[in-house]
């Protein structure tokens, strides 16, 4: 094998980096300028045309079609699908799911130094309203939907002084045994509470002096800030960001090369799912402006679960329809188009 041979396989090996499309058109081309400009005796790429075929292929896959539409595609299609990689990171992550009646019991009793009636019995899996307390059992774990803390609750409605007093006395109890808490809110209807926090575990304690079975104290046992959870939520939704603007890329950049008819299919079947995606994108948005107005919360990690689980528990039908015709919208625009048929529209890269 000669070394402009060799060279050549090289060169076509990074090529590799360029869709195939560029590469069925311009490919040729490419290589034989790289050829011609190669000095005598040169048996492989330099480092740096590698760097500029690895960059120069990374561009070409980035780089989208002229137009205010695909953009618009582009970027939701990106944000959504990073919302997609943030909630699977947490998800992956040891986060979800309520913590034991064990432990609920065991940070509930440096509070309140009483043994709360704990029935054993199963996680309640909530849908989009938990049940209401039924009185018997006062330790309670509900693996609930992302919108709210996955949690232990325990309760207590029989104790020797009032509740006001009973929480009080917690919030002294826990900062006592070392735990970081809150200071103590009193609403104008006589409602207090306060948080605290130690050892991967939060306390929501909150008294109800006014409740309609008496007087009672309720404990709400949930997992602290995870920062493994937290740094998988970041790497997802930056995997989702990149993967979900290539993949709209891709498909724009095939749509243009198609007949009118295709494309007019492609844009009709993904319309929806931009649409609903769109208004997850802007959901999230308010979610997380929300949040910073009224205090960061270590469960608020959870919000693209909330925003994903939403739509389909409340439609499932319309949302198996969404992703259906999104699927054939790409399946569409994967079509074969015409060989040696000119891009239907403006090429890719182009701007004015």
């Amino acid at each position: 094998m000669t070394d402009t041979e060799r060279l050549r396989r090289a060169y076509g090996r990074l090529m590799w980096a360029y869709p195939r499309w560029y590469r069925r058109e311009r490919g040729a081309e490419l290589v034989t300028t790289l050829l011609d400009d190669a000095p005598p005796g040169q048996r492989r790429p330099t480092r740096t045309d590698v760097v500029d075929l690895l960059r120069g292929g990374l561009r070409t896959r980035l780089r989208l079609p002229r137009g205010t539409g695909g953009y618009f595609a582009a970027v939701i299609t990106a944000l959504w699908l990073g919302l997609a990689g943030a909630a699977g990171g947490v998800l992956l992550s040891p986060y979800p799911g309520p913590p034991s009646d064990a432990e609920a019991v065991s940070a509930a009793a440096i509070a309140v130094p009483q043994q709360p009636n704990n029935v054993p019995g199963p996680v309640v899996h909530c849908d989009i309203i938990c049940p209401d307390w039924d009185g018997t059992d006062d330790v309670v774990a509900f693996d609930a939907p992302p919108d709210r803390t996955d949690r232990a609750v325990v309760y207590y409605h029989r104790f020797s002084e009032s509740a006001t007093a009973t929480v009080a006395a917690a919030r002294e109890r826990l900062a006592a045994a070392g735990w970081d808490v809150d200071p103590l809110y009193v609403q104008s209807d006589g409602i207090s509470s306060f948080d605290a926090s130690s050892g991967g575990l939060r306390l929501g304690i909150v008294a109800w002096p006014t409740s309609e079975t008496g007087e009672s104290v309720t404990i709400v046992v949930s997992k602290g800030f995870s920062f493994v959870a937290a740094v998988r939520s970041v790497g997802g939704f930056l995997c989702g960001l990149v993967t979900g603007w290539l993949a709209a890329a891709w498909v724009l950049q095939r749509r243009r090369r198609h007949r009118l008819a295709i494309r007019a299919a492609t844009t009709a079947a993904a319309l929806p799912f931009l649409v609903v995606a769109g208004a997850m994108v802007g959901s999230t948005g308010l979610f997380t402006v929300a949040i910073g107005i009224d205090g960061y919360r270590p469960n608020d990690i959870q919000t693209p679960q909330f925003v994903l689980w939403l739509l389909p528990t409340l439609f499932p039908g319309f949302a198996v329809t969404v992703a259906v015709l999104a699927l054939v919208g790409v399946g569409v625009a994967a079509l074969p188009h015409r060989t040696g048929q000119p891009p239907a529209r403006h090429p890719v890269g182009e701007t004015g």
